[in-house]
């Protein structure tokens, strides 16, 4: 599972710059549903863990 701590780490930092930089704290749902790299950080951590996890 170490292998799935960059898309974790990117996921936080690109939260973090969401909040602080363009000020978009008010719904972290919303904020995560309809952010594009936040998605696909997600997305491909989803994907690496199941990989881990049912192939390795």
């Amino acid at each position: 599972m170490v292998l799935t701590l960059p898309f974790v780490i990117y996921g936080i930092f690109r939260y973090l710059y969401l909040v602080h930089v363009h000020e978009k704290g008010g719904s972290p749902t919303k904020d995560l549903l309809t952010d594009p790299p936040l998605l696909l950080s997600i997305f491909l951590w989803t994907l690496t863990s199941v990989g881990l996890i049912y192939f390795i």
